[in-house]
């Protein structure tokens, strides 16, 4: 089981998972700003939330899922121009 220990883990968590975070995010979105957003808001959520996972897969797993719920949420937004 894993759970946020501090710096050097979650800078661990980044550099493994940004790429394909993006990467969902950004085939949504169509926008690299937007897409860097998304990203950044379900980093913001692990740090929050604080999650134990059961291995890296999960760990992985909910990122992304995380990810692609904040980017259909905002394209939600973008098109119906909520704020």
């Amino acid at each position: 089981m894993y759970s946020l220990a501090g710096n050097e883990y979650i800078k661990q968590i980044v550099e493994a998972n940004t790429q394909s975070m993006f990467r969902a995010a950004y085939s949504l979105l169509g926008d690299k700003a937007d897409a860097e957003d998304a990203v950044q808001e379900a980093f913001l959520r692990l740090v929050e939330k604080d999650p134990v996972f059961r291995d890296d897969e999960h760990e992985k797993a909910w990122l992304l899922r995380v990810t692609i719920n904040i980017s259909k949420n905002m394209l939600i937004r973008i098109v119906l121009q909520l704020p």
